[in-house]
């Protein structure tokens, strides 16, 4: 339900995918990831924080390739585990840190595109610079 809004809404501030997420894990052939979004809390600015790891599981019976896996802006910096293809059952790790590049609130999103009937995806990502 809430992938078919985000669709007819269009486009949709990064804002409220945090509060509501945009994540179709309702379909059998679309990936799960977890967690659905990432609050980070206070950093100090340019001081990158500890990584959190983000899980994403392929639960169908066939591969699924990705197109990208990216996260927005410079304050949330990432790296993956996943290649290129996601095989039947099996998971992957995104790892993504918060290092502010200026103070105040910063949003952001991992965006997780491929070949599922769930893609994209996005977990939205929040912190504060100090």
């Amino acid at each position: 339900m809430r992938a078919s809004l985000v669709r007819r809404l269009g486009p949709v501030p990064l804002a409220l995918w945090f509060l509501y997420g945009a994540q179709a894990q309702d379909r059998a052939d679309a990936l799960v990831i977890s967690p659905p979004r990432i609050e980070f809390g206070k950093q100090t600015v340019d001081s990158p924080g500890a990584p959190v790891r983000i899980t994403v599981r392929n639960p169908s019976n066939s591969t699924i390739r990705f197109d990208q896996i990216i996260s927005s802006g410079i304050d949330f910096p990432s790296r993956n585990d996943c290649g290129k293809e996601l095989a039947a059952g099996a998971e992957c790790t995104v790892e993504v840190r918060f290092k502010p590049a200026i103070s105040g609130d910063r949003l952001g999103a991992i965006e997780i595109a491929g070949s599922d009937s769930g893609s994209p995806h996005y977990v939205p990502l929040a912190g504060t610079g100090e």
